[in-house]
């Protein structure tokens, strides 16, 4: 098996990595790794499915307005 090459990843799948790591490092918890806190003091877990949709939003925004703006 080998080991993935940088250069197998599209553009996108790279943003995505990218935003998953800053949404790493706006939202640490001491408890639980990583954890969205509301209002009310709540922890919301921030598991690779929600890691994944809430980078994605935030890639296909930065890509749209990228394109609007071209």
């Amino acid at each position: 098996m080998q080991v993935p090459s940088i250069h197998a990843y599209s553009r996108t799948q790279h943003e995505l990595g990218a935003k998953i790591s800053a949404i790493k490092a706006a939202w640490p918890c001491l408890k639980h790794g990583h954890c969205f806190v509301d209002s009310d003091g709540q922890h919301i877990t921030l598991n690779c499915f929600k890691l994944n949709s809430w980078g994605a939003a935030l890639v296909s925004s930065v890509l749209s307005s990228q394109h609007i703006n071209n």
